[in-house]
Parts: structure tokens; sequence; C-alpha cells
């Protein structure tokens, strides 16, 4: 089969295939990240604590209700376009090549580097 037709179908998180690298710490003064996430119209904002949990944790810790199914990066239900600051995502079972090119991460994996980040849910494309 090419390569391009293989499809993975995992039941348990595996080993990823690069190294975890540990969130840098961030700097004194900037330990906290506005989170601005678009979803069925709507803009939602709430403040992170940089390096202790996902977008979709904390939002989900605000009362959002925000898509997810897995929590491991391998169901992409959580995906959804970055269109302002920069994150690191733990591991990416999910999204193909040309779909992180476009800026699309997983919310369940991705933790904000930059001390604002906002994801539209509702972009597709």
């Amino acid at each position: 089969f090419p390569e391009s037709k293989i499809k993975i179908e995992r039941f348990a998180a595996s080993i990823p295939r690069h190294a975890h690298v540990p969130h840098p710490q961030p700097e004194p003064g900037h330990t906290e990240c506005e989170v601005t996430v678009v979803q069925d119209g709507a803009t939602k904002t709430f403040m992170l604590e940089k390096g202790k949990e996902s977008i979709l944790e904390a939002g989900l810790r605000a009362g959002f209700e925000l898509p997810y199914s897995c929590k491991g990066g391998v169901c992409s239900t959580c995906r959804a376009k970055l269109v302002a600051g920069e994150v690191d995502m733990d591991a990416n079972f999910a999204l193909e090549d040309y779909e992180v090119a476009r800026g699309f991460v997983l919310t369940c994996q991705s933790h904000p580097v930059t001390d604002a980040v906002t994801v539209d849910y509702d972009q597709t494309a």
C-alpha cells in the first residue's frame, strides 16, 4: 500500500515518535496566558497558567464546553486552528503534516508559549 493510504487506529496512547521536550519555564512575570477561543461563532476568553495545563484543560476548568474525546492526541476531536500566538504540542497522533503546516493544533496537547493565544474551532481549512 502507498504510505498515504495507511491509517492507524490506537486503543491506548503509544510512545511518541519524537522525544518529549519539557515545556520551558515561563519567565518571571510571564506565567499567565490569555487564551481566546472561537467556537460556533462565539468568542470566549480565559486565563491559563503556562506549563501547568493544556488549552483544553484550562477551558474545561473555566466552565466552557469544548470538544474533546480522548485527551491523548489520538482522536482529533479537539482540533482547532491556531490563529494567534504560539503553542507547543506534546503529542500528535491525529493531524497530518499538511494540517500542522496550515496551523492546526490539538488543544488537548497544546501548551501556550506566548502571553496570548487564539484558537478557532470553526475553521476547517
